[in-house]
């Protein structure tokens, strides 16, 4: 199995069992990038069980299909999904945005929901200036501030506030005709057991890799969920239909 996680800590409760071997990988081949490696990655079918960027499962679904029931979801505030902004977001129609290239879903949640908005890929660790007055981080790294902000808005906040549902920011997929797929469940869900009965853990990697005290990632690791339900399914389906709307499945994403 060729299989791909999440290299941030917003996915360890669910996959740091099979990250480190505690959980068994049938056949294991286990890749951890950001989202926009791995969306590349599976568009040109080199991994069987991986996460994606929600936003891409349009493309992808003829190649792959859900890997039921798991997903990375919040409702309300994520925390880790944050516009950096001199002004205030209803102001910044027209504006030059610096957008991190490692994920698709946020860069086209902010368009959804500030659609006159023109982006740009960030490079560098951005500078808020009268040039480019807003900046859209992601991860681990938007967990902390940056310097200038006056003013910073939670993406999946913004999102609940508009629609009430939940925002999947990633889902897990399996490659259409892979026949361990009960297996890749399995391993899913035994690392998801695992994460809950070593929470200690997990939380002790996740403060090795982001440098937070333990008290701020339990309050980030307190607003995440991992099941595709159906409020979950809703809110990836209006998500989907917005960014129909606004064309964005047409354009690069990835």
């Amino acid at each position: 199995m060729r299989l791909g996680l999440l290299s941030y800590i917003n996915s360890l409760p669910l996959t740091y069992g099979l990250e480190s071997g505690a959980v068994a990988v049938p056949g294991g081949q286990v890749l951890t990038a950001e989202p926009s490696r791995l969306n590349a990655l599976a568009l040109a079918g080199e991994l069987d069980v991986t996460a994606v960027s929600s936003v891409e499962y349009v493309r992808l679904q003829r190649g792959y299909a859900l890997l039921e029931p798991f997903c990375l979801k919040s409702l309300g505030p994520v925390q880790s999904v944050r516009l950096y902004s001199l002004i205030p977001l209803e102001e910044l129609a027209g504006a030059s945005i610096g957008v991190t290239s490692a994920s698709a879903t946020s860069r086209a949640l902010l368009q959804v929901l500030q659609p006159e908005v023109r982006l740009f890929t960030l490079h560098q660790e951005p500078v808020l200036s009268a040039e480019m007055p807003a900046a859209l981080l992601i991860g681990d790294r938007a967990l902390r501030e940056l310097s200038g902000a006056r003013f910073v808005y939670d993406l999946g906040e913004e999102w609940h506030r508009q629609t009430s549902l939940p925002m999947v920011w990633a889902l897990y997929l399996v490659r259409r005709g892979f026949p361990e797929v009960e297996k890749a469940a399995r391993a899913f869900r035994a690392s998801r057991e695992w994460g809950l009965e070593h929470r200690r853990e997990v939380l002790k990697v996740a403060a090795e890799r982001t440098g937070l005290g333990s008290e701020r990632l339990e309050a980030y690791f307190a607003v995440l969920d991992y099941e595709l339900d159906e409020a979950s399914r809703r809110g990836l389906a209006e998500f989907h239909r917005r960014c129909q709307a606004l064309g964005l499945f047409e354009r690069a994403t990835v």
